[in-house]
Formats: structure tokens, sequence, C-alpha cells
């Protein structure tokens, strides 16, 4: 394994800041509001078409939210779904997208899942 991709560096980046500034609790907090808020807004979006400018607005929602928690790939995918929904293509295209959007999704919740459990504490040192 030759480490995290670059948009995963980008989200750890951003956690270990908000945890420098804010602190363990905060960015927990953080963390799960985003998790849940986006969860909704993905279940929304899978619902939208043949809606395509509710689409684009859930799209939308999602892609300010993950851009700042710096889930790039979750926000790039949503861009291509809120772009496409403006041009000719058949549903079963956008449909595509929103499976590709769904699967970034889940590995940015696996990551920051991953990221946000509790560490193990080393044994107290007896001296």
């Amino acid at each position: 394994m030759s480490g995290p991709e670059p948009a995963d560096s980008t989200l750890l980046a951003n956690l270990s800041e908000f945890n420098a500034m804010f602190g363990a609790e905060v960015t927990a907090a953080i963390v799960a509001k985003y998790l849940d808020s986006s969860a909704q807004l993905i279940a929304q979006i899978q619902n939208c078409l043949p809606d395509r400018a509710q689409l684009r607005a859930k799209a939308h929602n999602l892609k300010g939210a993950s851009l700042n928690m710096g889930a790039e790939q979750v926000a790039h995918a949503c861009a291509t779904v809120e772009s496409q929904c403006d041009a000719a293509v058949n549903d079963a295209v956008l449909a595509g997208l929103i499976d590709h959007l769904v699967t970034c999704f889940d590995r940015v919740r696996s990551l920051l899942k991953a990221s946000s459990a509790p560490q193990p504490q080393p044994p107290a040192q007896e001296g």
C-alpha cells in the first residue's frame, strides 16, 4: 500500500486542522454532523430523478458541505452530477453518476469513521 490518495490526504489534513483548532470532541461533532446530513442528502439525491432541478440543488448542497470537510472526491462527483443535469444526457447516465457519487461518499464515510475512532492508549509506564 502506497499511502492515502491525494484526496484522502486533504480530508485527513482537514481533520488534523480541525483537531488542532477545536479539539477532538468538537471535531467528532463536526464529522458526525457532516456524515448525518450528507447521508440524508445522498438518500434524497437517489430519489430525485427525473426532477433534475431538485437533483441539481441537492448535489450542490452536498458539494458545498463536502468541500468544507475536505471530501474532494465527493465534491467532484457532485459537481459532475450538477453539470450533467443541464446536459442532454438521459436519466440512465445520471443514475450511473449518482451511483458513483454514492461510492465516493461510502469511501469518505469509512475513512472518517476510521480516523475518528478512539485510538488505543499505550499502557502507563511504571517508574
